[in-house]
């Protein structure tokens, strides 16, 4: 079983940004958790097929039952025909497909932070609308 969730070490920077300019409400005291979820989040649409420069980010050890129910939502988003269902409960291969969303969505998130001059406010209306469009396909 899955221990840990990589990132690709080249977003620290970003993550490290946002926690001192206090952007989209996280700060020093931010667990890694949220800041991964929001990137699984905005990835969810585009998974990437592979991790480069893998770092340790969050251990799985200190997920709740919600957190891994969000999570878990990710490969049964995918289940075509009832009878596909259990495999989609790995809880291993829902770790691996949230670390490729999150992958894709530490990218979006960087093109964000980079168009919004650090103005805390332009970014949240940019992450309100992606996340919006991101409900309505997959959710309505």
């Amino acid at each position: 079983m899955a221990t840990i969730l990589n990132i690709n070490r080249d977003y620290r920077n970003l993550i490290e940004k946002m926690q001192n300019l206090g952007l989209l409400g996280f700060d020093k005291n931010s667990q890694t958790k949220d800041i991964f979820e929001l990137a699984v989040a905005l990835g969810c649409d585009n998974p990437s097929e592979v991790i480069k420069n893998n770092d340790t980010y969050v251990r799985v050890e200190f997920l709740k039952s919600e957190d891994n129910a969000l999570l878990s939502c990710l490969l049964l988003s995918q289940v075509k025909e009832n009878d596909d269902i259990e495999k989609y409960t790995n809880l291993d291969a829902n770790y691996d497909l949230a670390e490729k969303c999150a992958a894709s969505g530490f990218l979006t998130l960087q093109e964000y932070v980079n168009n919004c001059n650090d103005d805390p406010e332009i970014l949240a209306k940019q992450m309100m609308i992606k996340l919006d469009l991101l409900y309505e396909a997959k959710v309505k």
